[in-house]
């Protein structure tokens, strides 16, 4: 499946018990938001998954590929991979998030590394509308 396992995150117990709880405080946010591990989603809210139209329970596990327009997928990938290794980024930079109506998006991104669980890290976007 979608991170080498024979289940669906969301339906996954592990994923339910350990991972979901300590990062829901995303759906108190009033703007997009999402919380990723290296390039995958592992949960977003419905401010975010109203920019790509995408129901929520499809989030966990899902491929930044599916979200971040090619165009913007290589800078978006080099970021996460310059957080990871401990360097310090741009607080914002703009980038195009795939769009069912219009086919881009363009977006104001932001990543802030999460404490827990480790690894992971808090995915923010602005966009003007969606």
């Amino acid at each position: 499946s979608k991170l080498d396992c024979n289940v669906e995150c969301c339906e996954c117990r592990y994923y339910q018990e350990i991972y979901l709880p300590r990062i829901q405080f995303i759906h108190q946010l009033d703007f997009p938001a999402a919380v990723c591990k290296g390039l995958f989603f592992w949960v977003a809210n419905s401010r975010w998954a109203s920019i790509n139209r995408i129901p929520q329970r499809e989030f966990p596990g899902m491929g930044m590929e599916r979200l971040i327009h090619p165009n913007s997928l290589e800078r978006v990938i080099s970021a996460i991979r310059k957080m990871e290794l401990g360097e310090s980024l741009p607080m914002v930079f703009n980038i195009f998030l795939k769009s069912k109506t219009r086919g881009k998006q363009e977006a104001s991104i932001s990543f802030f590394p999460l404490n827990e669980p480790p690894g992971a890290f808090l995915f923010l976007a602005k966009v003007e509308e969606f």
